[in-house]
């Protein structure tokens, strides 16, 4: 008997919303402000109007008095235009204030017991009724509200600013696919309009006069909160930051789209570590101040003879060039940098001048002796030590992790061969996971004894996000992983695409009789992506882990210096 192959629609992004669709009415509102009075609508291709993506990519959202809508160290990824109330912005927490949550949250028991009889044995199973139901959502984002438990104490404690209607904010996170720099909570009920990067995104390919407003904003704000990051600059809270803010400057290094050309230099025979590197200064070269690296990471190295060793590395919210201005400051000595910071993709710095380190920064630690403490001081300038540095790891595998840039990881599945038995319960337990569909693959690359498998890493910088059209890959508020939803894929495969590691598939999803789910209109099979999703509904964890009985799979968080060289340390 012939089997009848199920079409339906191809998904596409605008079936995708993100949320209600605003009427014509509230469309007018949100035009009248900039930057949006900057577009002109002539600039837009006709079936891509400034109106469409203003509709599509944008909704209007209501808070309460006290309820958050950006909190620091989210990696939500959009941005707001205030329309009516008042937002409250916390430049310098000094409280232990706790948001609360209005949601009730999964019930993970509930859901690792429900595998047990709900896997479906069909390969991709999907059904596409739900395909059409996540289409009728008028919020698809599912968007938890939270609460400052006490905003007068919060007000009282902490340096905050009034944002009033009008003002354009949250462009540095939608731009730059970094977490959110700031705490903002409504201090009355307030309505925001709020448009996800994708609309951001498109509105500044088509309109320069809106891009360059975007982009000048972008470069002058977020020097405040910056500073809250890092242990050292959250001491400076009393200190006049405004100063400090004024004459410091961004900068930038390195190439963007770095994830595109990196699989062609791995394949170039040379064993000069410095391809796709920009280096960001040398060795013995001036130092124009201190340096915190605001996004990407750092590779330090230091020159050996002819060649150069690896010392270490920086990551988000860390300085360099502390001890060399010290030095300067205390012997006045030539200001030089000690090692080379090479830009591994791309990175942004904010640079505070030498002379405002020495006029404000210096006599504030020095009276708050800072300096006796030198494991806090290194938490915040790991660079900041007497000697020469001395990694605790081989220079070797130093030199994989950054040739092959799995310093990006912040999840990186990472199995010891020596003490694997290849019994594959790993792939099995993912499978269980996962619909009887495992997510990632049980090699790649290699060095030594480890394996740095073909499993989503949840990068550092998460490239894969940059070229999704709906927002399917992304980072949910509550956590710091990449996901992806399986409604919102359209099948483009750019996130697949634009992973550098390969750890996104593209598979094809099937019905009920293992039949591929086609196109209606192409009669082709759908695809969608899928990756590790870091077994975000299991109570235990990530099920690869767990089922390891012989602790040879570990899932290595490379921000993490402690972590990363106790693990390793152990099996050297």
């Amino acid at each position: 008997m012939k089997t009848t192959n199920l079409k339906i629609k191809r998904p596409d992004r605008w079936d995708q919303p993100y949320g209600k669709v605003l009427s014509s009415e509230e469309l007018f509102t949100v035009i009248k402000h900039e930057p949006f009075s900057l577009i002109n609508p002539e600039h837009f291709p006709n079936n891509r109007s400034y109106e469409m993506i203003l509709k599509n990519d944008g909704r209007m959202q209501k808070f309460k008095a006290s309820e958050v809508i950006t909190l620091q160290g989210d990696a939500s990824n959009s941005c707001y235009l205030l329309l009516q109330g008042k937002v409250r912005i916390i430049l310098l927490d000094k409280s232990k204030n706790k948001l609360s949550k209005k949601f009730n949250p999964k019930n993970k028991l509930w859901t690792s017991i429900k595998q047990l009889w709900q896997n479906h044995k069909t390969k991709e199973y999907r059904n596409p009724h739900l395909y059409s139901s996540a289409l009728k959502q008028e919020n698809a984002s599912g968007m938890n509200v939270r609460t400052i438990e006490n905003p007068t104490k919060i007000i009282q404690n902490s340096k905050t600013a009034i944002i009033k209607p009008g003002s354009f904010f949250g462009e540095v996170a939608a731009l730059s696919r970094s977490t959110r720099s700031a705490t903002l909570f409504a201090d009355s009920e307030v309505l925001v309009y709020e448009l996800r990067w994708q609309g951001l995104r498109d509105l500044r390919l088509w309109d320069k006069k809106f891009k360059d407003w975007v982009e000048d904003l972008f470069h002058q704000r977020d020097f405040l909160p910056l500073f809250t990051k890092n242990p050292l600059l959250a001491t400076l809270a009393d200190l006049g930051l405004e100063q400090v803010a004024k004459s410091s400057r961004f900068q930038a290094y390195g190439d963007q789209g770095w994830y595109k050309t990196l699989g062609k230099l791995r394949q170039i025979e040379q064993k000069q570590n410095n391809l796709g590197k920009t280096l960001i200064v040398g060795e013995g070269q001036h130092l124009d101040g201190l340096l915190l690296i605001r996004g990407g990471f750092v590779q330090v190295t230091q020159s050996y003879g002819h060649n150069e060793k690896t010392a270490g590395y920086l990551v988000s919210n860390e300085l360099y060039g502390l001890t060399s201005i010290m030095e300067h400051s205390s012997k006045n000595t030539t200001l030089q940098s000690r090692f080379n910071l090479y830009a591994l993709g791309y990175v942004d710095l904010l640079v505070i001048p030498t002379e405002t380190v020495i006029q404000y920064l210096l006599p504030h630690w020095q009276r708050l002796k800072v300096f006796d403490d030198e494991l806090f001081v290194k938490k915040a300038a790991p660079m900041y030590v007497s000697d020469r540095v001395k990694s605790p790891l081989p220079q070797s595998l130093l030199e994989t992790l950054f040739e092959q840039r799995i310093i990006n990881g912040s999840a990186t599945m990472v199995i010891d061969n020596n003490a694997c038995i290849g019994c594959d319960d790993c792939v099995r337990a993912c499978a269980s996971a996962h619909d009887n569909n495992p997510r990632f693959i049980r090699h790649g690359t290699k060095h030594a004894q480890f394996t740095f498998a073909n499993a989503c890493m949840h990068c550092i910088d998460p490239v894969c996000l940059s070229d999704c059209p709906t927002g399917a890959i992304h980072r949910p508020t509550e956590h710091s992983i990449v996901q992806i939803n399986d409604n919102a894929c359209i099948g483009c495969s750019n996130c697949a695409n634009s992973c550098p590691y390969d750890n996104i598939r593209m598979v094809t999803i099937n019905d009920e009789k293992e039949n591929p789910i086609l196109d209606e209109l192409s009669k082709k099979p759908i695809t969608k992506a899928t990756k590790c999703d870091l077994c975000t509904d299991q109570i235990t964890g990530p099920a690869c882990e767990n089922a390891c009985s012989y602790g040879a799979l570990k899932r290595i968080n490379f921000s993490d210096r402690n972590e990363v060289s106790a693990w390793f340390s152990e099996r050297y």
